[in-house]
């Protein structure tokens, strides 16, 4: 009767463990952690911000990527969105403006996937980027954006912030050499 007692106790500790380990899984990437503070800026971009930036209508499309698919650790698009927006303006060779509103470049930006590890490996990260002339809404440039990094068992929600965030700085500096401010 004692052993079964103890067994009864173990199982239960493990259950324990396993549902703390998959409840804290559950929470999603922090936008704060995905946002960028420091770029290089070339001379033209210098100028770009003494005018008052280069005006981006930004939208970020595509669903919340992760989650059951991803193994627990999901990155919210709206998450994503605010990181990006926040980095944007951060640069200040960049201001976001809002939709409708005059722009020099209409910037789309998709999460396309998202695919961590079962237990440790590497969480990658998709992104499509691309830009259109606001003022004729041709296509300027597009660019994949394909970001890994390492990932233990008990990391994978830091590794998908530290993806996103990678993600974030190499589109923002690909944006910085593939437009320019509109001459007035």
């Amino acid at each position: 009767m004692r052993v079964k007692g103890r067994i009864v106790i173990v199982s239960g500790l493990a259950a324990l463990c396993i549902a703390l380990m998959i409840g804290g899984c559950a929470t999603p990437a922090r936008k704060d952690q995905m946002e960028i503070a420091e770029f290089e800026v070339t001379e033209p971009q210098i100028a770009a911000a003494a005018e008052g930036g280069i005006a981006l209508d930004v939208t970020v499309y595509g669903d919340d990527v992760g989650g059951l698919a991803s193994l627990y650790y999901p990155l919210p698009r709206a998450d994503f969105e605010k990181a990006l927006l926040t980095s944007l303006a951060s640069t200040n060779r960049f201001r976001v403006v809002p939709r409708g509103s005059e722009a020099d470049f209409r910037v789309s930006v998709g999460l396309v996937q998202l695919i961590q590890p079962q237990w440790s490996g590497t969480v990658t990260l998709e992104t499509a980027w691309l830009v259109r002339s606001a003022a004729t809404g041709v296509e300027i440039a597009r660019r994949p954006v394909r970001v890994e990094k390492p990932a233990s068992f008990s990391k994978k929600r830091e590794a998908t912030e530290l993806a996103a965030s990678a993600s974030i700085a190499e589109g923002i500096k690909w944006l910085g050499e593939v437009v320019e401010p509109r001459s007035h």
